[in-house]
């Protein structure tokens, strides 16, 4: 039997009606769904068609289509959660959110953007997502670190009402999230069925 493939519904959900920078993606399909791990080819061509500083503010230094893809395979295989922005069927952003142990947060959250799609608020709209998903797995205290050159990434973290620290090599904020709801469990349910799996049967 031929293996099930994973194809992403094309409609624009209603999650996009808050963002009104997003106006520039009228013409656009778009829609913000949790990545399954058959989907890592997604993730990785995203990433490596980042460009040089959007991949050094992501990783906080240059890195290479390798590290990329090595990445990408590690991150889908491991327990975090990676969140897609498609526009017209390709993934054009992604975050990725995972819970740690540690003494001060319980979670920590990254995202990228492809330069041709920044600026319009597709960081604010992931970020929300990575944020409830989070609220949703139990975690009260979400931290993103970033380069202290970062300011996109710094203003959508205060506009979160994250406690924003200088460090030595960056910046790191701390979010404060309540505890999840069955609004917020529902809502991501809704929006990571976005897609469809398609048994198609075995030719011959």
């Amino acid at each position: 039997m031929t293996d099930p493939i994973l194809r992403p519904l094309t409609f624009e959900p209603p999650f996009l009606r808050n963002f009104p920078t997003l106006g520039g993606l009228t013409n656009h399909v778009v829609h913000v769904r949790r990545l399954a791990s058959a989907e890592v080819g997604a993730f990785r061509d995203h990433l490596v068609r980042l460009d040089t500083q959007s991949r050094v503010n992501r990783f906080g230094h240059a890195v290479s289509d390798a590290f990329l893809t090595s990445y990408a395979e590690r991150t889908m295989s491991q327990s975090g959660t990676v969140k897609a922005c498609f526009i017209d069927g390709e993934c054009r952003a992604a975050g990725e959110a995972f819970l740690v142990n540690h003494n001060d947060y319980d979670a920590e959250a990254a995202f990228s953007v492809e330069k041709r799609w920044q600026g319009i608020g597709l960081g604010t709209l992931l970020f929300k997502r990575l944020i409830r998903t989070m609220r949703n797995k139990g975690a009260c205290r979400i931290c993103v670190i970033c380069l202290r050159y970062n300011a996109p990434m710094r203003r959508i973290a205060e506009k979160m009402g994250g406690d924003v620290r200088f460090v030595s090599d960056g910046v790191i904020a701390h979010l404060e999230e309540p505890e999840s709801s069955l609004w917020s469990l529902s809502m991501e349910a809704v929006e990571d069925a976005s897609f469809m799996v398609l048994h198609l049967p075995a030719e011959g």
